[in-house]
């Protein structure tokens, strides 16, 4: 009985290369693709990574499966093999890590004020940002009214201490919420709240208490806000560049802890 091609031909270096480098470029350029779009390693895992290492690799197996005199077929078998696994490594590595949800912050409350009386040097921030390019005309009166209207308030913290709050996104854990541990922090911050209203009355200063921290700010601009509104005034928080404090959720209690 006469041999399968399998049997009688051992798979040349420039196949165990090529193929090797071509599996490797593939699952590293679309696999992140397809797994995580809102990611930037698509191309670059392919091209740069997972494409040159995978031929490589080619060449090292396809060296030493001659060096070790394997017959063919065994040969074939180590490069399906290695094939596969390189794909399955590859796409695994282009799977989404957990993201920053939010932070738990304990905090005591040092200062408050009106976001009007916190543009000074968010405009001159602005100001410069827009050098050169075409601003709409009145944005800076446009960003006053807004800061003047805004149902909330600017409040000036000392953080004590914080819990980081991340969220899974693999296929069998998305989702999932896990934190760090306390962490000790020293550390004055300005956030954007209106959890208690418009007034700075509501925020006596020297309170102490958990806040939950999040960036940017999660309330919808007003429908007068366009999509593309450079600079953002009709989102005071997105244009004081401020994370928002909401109060600590209930599905964080069982994870944070006693206070």
């Amino acid at each position: 009985m006469d041999n399968s091609p399998l049997e009688s031909a051992r798979p040349q270096l420039r196949l165990w290369v090529l193929g090797l480098g071509a599996v490797g470029f593939v699952a590293g350029l679309l696999g992140p693709v397809l797994l995580n779009p809102e990611a930037n390693l698509g191309p670059l895992l392919g091209i740069f990574i997972t494409g040159p290492g995978g031929a490589i690799l080619g060449a090292i197996l396809g060296l030493a499966v001659r060096w070790l005199g394997l017959p063919a077929a065994r040969q074939w078998q180590v490069f399906g093999i290695t094939a596969g696994v390189l794909a399955v490594g590859t796409l695994f590595l282009g799977l989404p890590e957990p993201r920053l949800r939010g932070t738990v912050i304990d905090a005591e409350i040092r200062n408050c004020k009106p976001p009007a009386q916190a543009l000074e040097r968010v405009m001159t921030y602005w100001e410069k940002q827009l050098t050169g390019t075409a601003a709409r005309r009145g944005w800076q009166t446009d960003a006053l009214r807004s800061a003047e209207a805004d149902p909330g308030v600017v409040l000036e913290l000392n953080i004590m201490r914080r819990i980081q709050v991340y969220e899974h996104r693999k296929p069998w854990n998305r989702g999932r919420l896990t934190t760090t541990g306390w962490q000790s922090v020293n550390a004055v911050k300005r956030y954007y709240a209106r959890y208690a209203g418009g007034s700075c009355t509501a925020y006596p200063i020297g309170t102490r208490s958990l806040h939950y921290a999040v960036y940017p700010a999660p309330f919808p601009p007003p429908s007068s806000a366009g999509p593309k509104e450079v600079p953002p005034t009709s989102n005071v928080p997105l244009f004081l560049d401020l994370g928002a404090l909401l109060p600590v959720p209930d599905e964080l209690q069982p994870l944070i802890g006693k206070k």
